[in-house]
C-alpha cells in the first residue's frame, strides 16, 4: 500500500500501477488505485504514516530549516539563511535582492516571495516583516533537480521554466563537481528510498542546495520509475 498526499496523487498513482500497489489519501482515507496491498507500507509524503521512508527524515525535508540544518551537519553547502531581520536587510542592501520565506513547510513555492531594492525597472518591495525566514539570493545560472536513490545511480534534470510558469525536466549529466556534494546530502537523507535534491548552479561554479523533497514528481523521466520499483522490491 502507497500512502500519499494530496500533493503527490498523480506520482503516487504512476508508482501504484507499476508496483500494482494500492494508494491511499492517509488524510482523507479516499483510496486512489485498487490493487495488491504490500504488507510494508510506502511512505510517499504523507508525513502521518511510518514506512519504509524514514520518518524523521521525511519531517526533516517538509520542514526548510530542519532541511538545512541536517544538509549543513553533513557539509553539504547551503544557500545563506537567518531569522534576523536586521541582516535580511543588510543582504538586501548590498545585494539589492532577497527572498522571503513566508513559510517553512510550503509546497509548490507557496509562501515564497522576493523583496527588490535599486533594481531597473523594478519596483522597489521592501522585507516581508512576517516572513519566517530569509535567504540570501545566489546569482547562478540554472537549476538542478537531483534524485536520489539508495543504491542506483543518481538522475540529474536541468529545471526549466516553461511560458505557462511550469517546470519542465531536461536530462543531463551528472556535474563532476556536483557528485561530492550529492553524496554528502544522499548520507544526511539515508533513510529515505528515494529523495530530490534542488540545488542552484552559481556563477562561481559553486552548488548551494536549497531543499530535500520526500515525494517530488516521478513523471519527469520514465527511468525514475522502474529504478524506485528496484529499490522497493529489492533494497
Amino acid at each position: 500500500m502507497i500512502y500519499t498526499s494530496s500533493y503527490t496523487h498523480k506520482s503516487a498513482k504512476a508508482l501504484g500501477k507499476a508496483l500494482g500497489w494500492r494508494v491511499v489519501n492517509s488524510y482523507t482515507g479516499e483510496r486512489l488505485l485498487d490493487g495488491y496491498v504490500n504488507e510494508v507500507p510506502y511512505n510517499f509524503g504523507a508525513t502521518n504514516r511510518d514506512g519504509y521512508n524514514n520518518l524523521v527524515q521525511m519531517e526533516a525535508c517538509i520542514n526548510k530549516h530542519s532541511t538545512i540544518r541536517r544538509f549543513e551537519t553533513f557539509g553539504v553547502l547551503v544557500v545563506p539563511h537567518t531569522f534576523l531581520s536586521a541582516e535580511a536587510q543588510n543582504w538586501l542592501d548590498s545585494d539589492r535582492i532577497v527572498v522571503n520565506r513566508l513559510t517553512l513547510t510550503g509546497s509548490k513555492n507557496e509562501g515564497l516571495e522576493y523583496s527588490y531594492k535599486g533594481l531597473d525597472g523594478v519596483d522597489d518591495k521592501p522585507l516581508n516583516p512576517y516572513a519566517q525566514m530569509w535567504t540570501r539570493y545566489v546569482n547562478h545560472t540554472r537549476e538542478l533537480r537531483v534524485y536520489v536513490f539508495k543504491h542506483q545511480p543518481s538522475l540529474v534534470f536541468e529545471k526549466v521554466l516553461t511560458s505557462e510558469n511550469s517546470w519542465e525536466f531536461k536530462k543531463i549529466s551528472m556535474p563532476p563537481k556536483l557528485k561530492s556534494h550529492v553524496s554528502k546530502a544522499k548520507k544526511a537523507f539515508d533513510g529515505m528510498v528515494m529523495v530530490a535534491f534542488d540545488v542552484l548552479e552559481c556563477v562561481t561554479g559553486d552548488f548551494y542546495f536549497l531543499e530535500a523533497n520526500s515525494a517530488p514528481s516521478l513523471l519527469v523521466h520514465h527511468s525514475i520509475i522502474p529504478q524506485l520499483v528496484k529499490e522497493i522490491q529489492h533494497g
